[in-house]
């Protein structure tokens, strides 16, 4: 929600170094959607809603990093009984996913989906040709391809792979504030 001109709410984000693989990128993918869910499970009595955006950095180092925006719904769209938490109780249920990502639990049922819909989400990409220019330039100026095969590299995303992703994201940096 806003208050004066300011948006109240939390940000977080959480960041591990890992070399550059396709598979690497897509494990980490799904593991950002079984994040997703963990996040609405645990904002949903906190009248709240997030976005949660999953990043590749490249330079200075290869990572990937997700960010984590977290705001009030307003009073008039929740159900009855919940009202919109403050950022501290926020932080708290952001933190509950958060500080414990080796503990989500990584289903093949869950895997499954999370890569049917990825695959439709790298499909959509590649159909726009801006995007898939942009990733065939990273290819050629940066080897890193992630183009090339990716809808077998998405059906290799396995609950394995998901898991050694959370149990690296659980080890990386974090970085969160919040605005009241």
């Amino acid at each position: 929600g806003v208050t004066g001109a300011r948006e109240i709410g939390v940000n977080v984000a959480r960041s591990a170094a890992i070399p550059f693989k396709l598979d690497n990128y897509l494990s980490f993918q799904v593991a950002c959607a079984l994040i997703r869910q963990q996040l609405a499970a645990a904002l949903a009595d906190h009248g709240a809603s997030a976005e949660l955006s999953g990043h590749l950095e490249l330079f200075p180092d290869e990572r990937v990093t997700f960010y984590v925006n977290c705001h009030p719904c307003p009073e008039s769209g929740l159900p009855a009984g919940v009202s919109p938490g403050s950022p501290a109780e926020l932080l708290d249920a952001v933190r509950s996913v958060t500080q414990r990502l080796d503990a989500i639990p990584v289903t093949e049922s869950a895997v499954r989906a999370a890569r049917a819909t990825l695959l439709k989400d790298l499909e959509n990409r590649y159909a726009a040709p801006e995007t898939l220019m942009e990733d065939v330039l990273v290819r050629y100026s940066e080897g890193k391809d992630l183009v090339s095969d990716y809808k077998a590299a998405v059906q290799r995303v396995s609950v394995a792979g998901v898991r050694e992703m959370l149990e690296l994201l659980s080890e990386g940096g974090e970085v969160e504030y919040t605005i009241q």
